[in-house]
């Protein structure tokens, strides 16, 4: 890895997207969002929760109902957290301080205002996490671990150091270009405080930036690979997408259960609702600009990637 980019791609010129990151900034300009009072009735909008398609959701007592939105919030708010500080400021660090990577100065620049942004966006989240479990009084979890966390760990545990470093930058890459659509997703809600909405927009606006510097980046990384690391990568990207979105189907059963489910019907529930061709089709939509990106660098060419696009469910089998 790091040898010297394709002629094509560093013929490519770098664009900023942060020529008003001073104006525009969520960190820069935006204010503490605070829940309102009178407080609406959901902490979190019952269409956004997958589960509350369920009709043994939906026939829960409000207090269980509310338990249950909460906890799909806080753990948005974790995953975040865990995102921001743990993946994605560590490989900015890199970015910025380490010219081995090959990155012209704006970029180095940019990556280190990005690293105040994820900072920010992890703040705000912890920060409406126990403003909504006061608010509420509804307990959150106090050492809940990311999901995609030990999916990645587990990834790249085999891995040699070299090849290691390669997967955390794409696994960056891909998260920093699929956050776009998960925000969009869980914006689209209207019964849900106006302090969450209007965090879940401040962050969405930042990542819009964000997604254009990885898009690039996507290029840059994929030019300074050789061949036998590209091959590695397009079998490893549909695992770093499906990492990213799958949900932590443990977690929601426990949760379900401590809803007041029993232990049959909680994995029914989890069963029905996240085994089903709908969440299939969502996934696929969710990724298919981070899919388009490394498409066209000819990343899943090789009939192993190919296969491990349809392992993962991010092509439709006819």
């Amino acid at each position: 890895m790091l040898r010297s980019p394709d002629a094509e791609a560093a013929d490519q010129p770098y664009s900023s997207a942060f020529h008003s990151w001073d104006e525009k900034a969520s960190v820069r300009t935006a204010p503490r969002r605070v829940l309102e009072s009178p407080l609406p009735a959901h902490p979190f909008p019952p269409e956004l929760v997958p589960v509350f398609r369920h009709p043994l959701v939906t026939q829960l007592p409000e207090p269980q109902q509310n338990f249950l939105l909460a906890q799909h919030l806080y753990r948005y708010l974790d995953f975040t957290t865990q995102l921001e500080l743990v993946v994605v400021n560590g490989a900015l660090l890199k970015l910025a301080l380490q010219a081995e990577y090959g990155l012209s100065e704006p970029m180095r620049l940019d990556a280190l205002r990005m690293m105040c942004d994820e900072s920010y966006h992890a703040l705000f989240s912890v920060d409406m996490k126990l403003q909504v479990t006061r608010a509420y009084g509804i307990a959150a979890p106090t050492d809940a671990r990311a999901w995609f966390l030990t999916r990645l760990e587990r990834l790249l545990c085999d891995m040699d150091p070299t090849a290691r470093e390669v997967a955390k930058l794409l696994f960056v890459t891909v998260s920093e270009t699929l956050i776009s659509a998960s925000l969009a997703e869980h914006n689209r809600g209207t019964a849900a405080p106006a302090a969450v909405r209007d965090m879940l927009q401040d962050h969405a606006i930042d990542e819009g930036r964000h997604h254009v510097f990885f898009a690039y980046f996507a290029k840059h990384l994929w030019a300074r690979l050789d061949t036998a690391e590209r091959l590695h990568a397009g079998r490893l990207i549909p695992h770093l997408i499906d990492a990213f979105l799958s949900a932590d189907t443990g977690a929601i059963e426990g949760d379900l259960r401590s809803a007041g489910l029993s232990h049959d019907d909680a994995h029914q529930v989890a069963t029905e609702i996240y085994l089903n061709g709908d969440v299939a089709r969502q996934k696929r939509q969710a990724a298919s600009r981070t899919m388009r990106y490394f498409a066209e660098l000819d990343a899943f060419h090789d009939g192993s990637a190919q296969a491990e696009l349809v392992r993962y469910g991010l092509v439709e089998v006819t």
